[in-house]
Order: structure tokens, then sequence, then C-alpha cells
């Protein structure tokens, strides 16, 4: 999926204003029945059944700079939001659509006198805090480059991001040590023709790749064994080693040397029982002071939910301490789902 960057500063009054009024606020579909075409309240409708939503835009831009970038955004595209030196809010394309009217009922005009009529609703909106530092690098910018424009990102640039910000979707989320094989990535692999996609599959199961290995991965599981005591760091259960893995606490591909050598606060032992994919997919994380925090986005599974807050509501880790905070600290503005 591609990743758009929307330049939206809340430090700009009329941004806030913005951002307040059809961000934190959700636009409900019946108060602009008047002035929204039939197919795109269905759409709305159908992909959001309580008749509201989160909703945001584009303006054209001096002459036009924006309109062919903006209509390239579509659904299931990522969007995070950048303002003061940092990325601060993540989404999801629900629905897109022009209608320069509901924008400027909305948001008004702007000091060119357009408005955002490229409009766009957003689902699982979630706050987080990337520097623009750890963005540079990614899209080969600057260490003076920030965020001038709305933009689209596609191939490695966005898979960089969507890493980086934890933007992934159930189906193609892979843990972070296993490579993702499958029809659309494996050239060696081929449908047949005129099949049914994801019902058949042609050619060898196997294929040669050539990977690289961690290697420091054994020391550092035997050096939490020693302090942990085969404990899962985050449910507190008493778990035999070969369901413990040495998980990293900051992201292992976000670490430079030296902090993937920080054996003694980097890493955590976590059971596959449940807290390793549920920490490494944001569902979980640690505040400071220790408290398990939950995201909100476990009430969307009864079954998940009961087994989260049985095990893990209330419950305040012993290891955490102040030397792995930082580690800790970028796990919530980077990783953990905090809802909006």
């Amino acid at each position: 999926m591609r990743v758009a960057l929307q330049p939206a500063s809340l430090q700009d009054r009329d941004v806030r204003q913005h951002y307040l009024d059809t961000i934190e606020n959700l636009v409900v579909f019946d108060h602009h029945r008047d002035l929204l075409r039939s197919e795109v309240l269905d759409e709305l409708t159908e992909r959001f059944p309580d008749g509201q939503a989160r909703m945001w835009g584009v303006v054209p831009g001096k002459n036009g700079a924006n309109v062919s970038k903006a209509k390239r955004l579509q659904a299931g595209d990522f969007v995070l939001f950048y303002g003061d030196k940092k990325l601060y809010l993540a989404g999801t394309v629900a629905v897109r659509w022009e209608n320069q009217a509901l924008a400027e009922r909305l948001w008004g005009l702007d000091h060119r006198n357009q408005t955002w009529e490229y409009m766009y609703a957003l689902t699982d909106v979630r706050q987080i805090a990337v520097p623009i530092e750890e963005v540079q690098p990614l899209l080969g910018w600057s260490a003076k480059a920030v965020v001038q424009g709305f933009n689209i990102y596609e191939g490695a640039k966005a898979a960089g991001l969507r890493e980086l910000c934890n933007l992934s979707v159930a189906d193609d989320a892979v843990p972070e040590d296993e490579e993702l094989v499958g029809p659309e990535n494996d050239p060696d692999h081929q449908r047949q023709a005129g099949s049914s996609a994801g019902t058949s599959f042609d050619g060898p199961t196997d294929r040669t790749t050539t990977r690289q290995v961690r290697r420091e991965q054994a020391a550092l599981k035997q050096r939490l064994r020693e302090l942990g005591k085969d404990i899962c760091a985050l449910c507190g259960r008493s778990i035999p080693a070969d369901l413990l893995v040495a998980a990293h606490i900051k992201k292992r591909s976000k670490c430079d040397e030296k902090e993937r050598l920080d054996f003694d606060r980097v890493g955590m032992l976590a059971c596959l029982l449940n807290c390793d994919a549920l920490y490494e997919r944001g569902y979980i994380s640690v505040d400071r002071g220790g408290k398990l925090l939950i995201s909100a986005k476990v009430e969307g599974s009864p079954e998940l939910k009961t087994q989260v807050k049985l095990l893990l509501e209330g419950r305040i880790t012993p290891w955490w301490t102040e030397e792995r905070e930082r580690y800790f600290e970028w796990h919530r503005t980077h990783v953990f789902l905090q809802m909006l």
C-alpha cells in the first residue's frame, strides 16, 4: 500500500481548528446529506455504519500542483500527518471523493481562495510521535528537509514508512524476522491461467534465498534468561524456555549496533503464547513506570479482548526501569496502536 505525507501543523490556528472539527470530532453524514452525492453517501455509510467519520482533504494548490497526487489516493492507502518536526497521526483511507461545496462548508477557504475539495475519510486513526530525523533517511532527504507539501510514496520508500510507523494490514503482517513470500513478491511463482486468485498454487513450494542472520540473538536470549528467570516480562507467567523469545523492546531493525548489543536494556523475554505477537503488532505496550497499555484495537475482537484483559489488564511489569524507558518510549510512539 502507498503512504501519503500530509502536512498539517497544529501550531497553525486554522489547521488546529480543522483538526478539532473533523478529526477529533467526527463528521456526521446526515448533517451534510444535502451536499453528498448519493453514491458517496452510500459508500461512506457502508464503511461507517454508525453514520460518522474522521475527514480531511487536500487543496488543489498553486497551479493545481496537488491535483494529480490527490487523485492517486485511494482506499487502503495510509496517511501520515506531519507537523512540528514529527509525524503525529496515522490513518487508513476508507473513502476518497471530490466535493468542493462540502469542503468549503467544513473548512472554509485558504489564502488562495481554495478549499480542501479532494476529500478522504479515515479509519484506524492513531496517535504516533515519529521525529522527522527518522523519516529523512528513508526518503533520501537531507538532514534539513521537512514535509512541505502533500505527497504520495510507493515502493521501497512506502515500505520504509510503513515499517517505521507500524502500518500493516492483517493479510500481509508477518513477524519482523520472517520473509514474506507470496504471489505478489515471489518472482518464481506464476498463477495458473484462468485460476481464481488465492485458490491455486503452481511451482515448487520452496526456494533458495540469501538472508542476513542475527548473530547476537542466542547470546541475547541467554543473557535475558539469566536476568528474567524464564518468566515472560509482559504477562509474568513462568514459561518453558522454548516458548520464550528474546524480544526487542525497540524494533531491532531500528536499533543501531550499540543498541543491539545493549543486552540488559534493549531486550525482554516474551512468550509465544500471546505476548510476543501482541507487543510486536502494537496491541500492547509498556508505559513509564511499567504499567501495561492495552490498545482500544482489541475491542474489535471479543475473544482477543477477553484474553488480553484477563492476562494483562492492570498489570505492572517489573521489567520496566529508567534505563529501559527510552526503548519502551520508542515502542509507544512508533508501534503502539494508540487509537484516537
